[in-house]
């Protein structure tokens, strides 16, 4: 994106808080107080008692209190945390591991009396109460957008349920909680004026594509450039992900198989010979590889194949079912252990589809950089993309994912995956 900025104007970093997260806060203090003082105390005293098989000494009941105040600490430092759910996570993960481990290093340093098991479930009670944290401070309603629209300028989609277009310059800005401003070549001085009172009212201002990201997770792919991506890190990121690939797919394959076996025999019954679809792909790289999937449709010629639609008929009732359910997908864990595709990734797109992405969109060859995925962010974001504008919509969430990849953003795309398994978004 071009870096538009009106003159003398600064770009807020975030929307103020609503009310609601106030009175959050208030509730939060008072529960965390009645935790730290009255039930982690007893807890942890509960915990000596029938797992260390000791007794509560002054000194242990020292130790208690240093893994109460702990506890605070997290709490205390989880309401502050700002930006999506996955990196907070990493923050609360990375003050766990900080706080308690700064109590171990002084308990050995002084030579305390502690016991190994309140320390292990005072630590994860820090995680679980800075989890549970970064949930409270989720704004559902969200704050009033303006959406600035010069003329002749199609915005983005932003998805906001409480967005407005303005294209008047002599609007009040000053009655919206957060102003969006467009990627342009030059900012109209007409603006000057409304823009210039709701900053000086406090109203945060910024670029369209930067609260787009931040907001729904989705780069905009029309500004989209190489410098975006990681610089470093890269190789052992993926090295290490490509050890974890190994042994999860090990671990659920006896899950896995005898699910797959049955799935097997339900399309062959129903459907007859040739249980297993196999199309071309794009891989690491750009090199393409033979995917397989479980057979849900009816035979179609490759040469006459087109994209899945919404209630397409070429898909039987049995294969509807097994799209839904994701069990389809199952066959390609044996790419997982090949290292051809990963867990986690962009989901690798059928050769002819990609050569034609590739042309239209200079961008998407960024997907290539990192192993295609059984799920990905854009999966459990925008679901299945049935034509351009749909791949270009998921292509931003893809792009998002390169951007910001990180062992806490697989995690939560794994959670998100259950659920996006047990509602069926995105199946056709």
């Amino acid at each position: 994106m071009s870096e538009l900025e009106h003159p003398g104007a600064q770009v807020a970093t975030r929307p103020k808080m609503s009310s609601r997260l106030g009175l959050i806060g208030w509730i939060v203090s008072f529960i965390g107080v009645v935790l730290v003082i009255l039930i982690l105390p007893r807890l942890y005293g509960y915990v000596v008692q029938t797992l260390s098989h000791s007794t509560v000494t002054p000194r242990i009941a020292l130790h208690i209190v240093a893994n109460c105040c702990s506890n605070a600490v997290v709490m205390l430092a989880a309401w502050g945390f700002r930006g999506r759910m996955h990196e907070k996570i990493t923050s609360v993960l990375n003050t766990v591991l900080l706080t308690h481990g700064l109590l171990a290093v002084v308990i050995v340093a002084t030579h305390s009396v502690y016991s190994n098991w309140v320390l292990l479930v005072s630590a994860l009670i820090s995680t679980a109460l800075g989890v549970g944290m970064t949930l409270l401070t989720r704004e559902r309603d969200g704050p009033t957008v303006a959406i600035v629209t010069m003329p002749g300028m199609v915005p983005p989609a932003i998805g906001l349920k409480r967005s407005e277009r303005v294209t008047d310059p002599h609007t009040d800005l000053r009655r919206f909680d957060l102003i969006l401003i467009p990627s342009a070549g030059a900012f109209p001085s007409e603006w000057a004026a409304s823009l210039s009172r709701a900053m000086l009212a406090g109203k945060p201002v910024r670029h369209v594509a930067e609260y787009l990201e931040e907001y729904q997770g989705q780069v905009s792919v029309e500004h989209f450039d190489i410098d975006d991506l990681p610089r470093g890190g890269l190789t052992s990121y993926r090295t290490g992900k490509r050890v974890l690939d190994f042994l999860v797919v090990i671990a659920v394959l006896p899950i896995v198989l005898p699910i797959l076996l049955i799935a097997a025999i339900a399309v062959r019954l129903s459907m007859g010979p040739g249980v297993l679809f196999f199309q071309d792909r794009v891989g690491l790289g750009g090199v393409p590889f033979r995917m397989v999937k479980l057979r849900t449709m009816l035979p179609t010629s490759q040469a006459t194949a087109v994209v899945t639609s919404q209630a397409d008929a070429r898909v039987t009732p049995l294969g509807g079912w097994l799209r839904r359910m994701r069990i389809d997908e199952l066959p390609q864990l044996w790419h997982i252990l090949t290292g051809e595709m990963s867990l986690i990734g962009p989901r690798p797109e059928w050769t002819l589809l990609a050569d034609d992405y590739e042309r239209l969109v200079p961008a998407y060859a960024f997907r290539q950089i990192v192993r295609p995925g059984l799920t990905g962010w854009a999966q459990v974001n925008s679901g299945y993309a049935g034509n351009v504008e749909e791949m270009r919509t998921k292509l931003g969430f893809d792009l998002y994912y390169l951007k910001n990849f990180s062992f806490a953003l697989d995690l939560q795309i794994l959670v998100r995956t259950a659920g996006v398994i047990l509602s069926g978004f995105g199946a056709r």
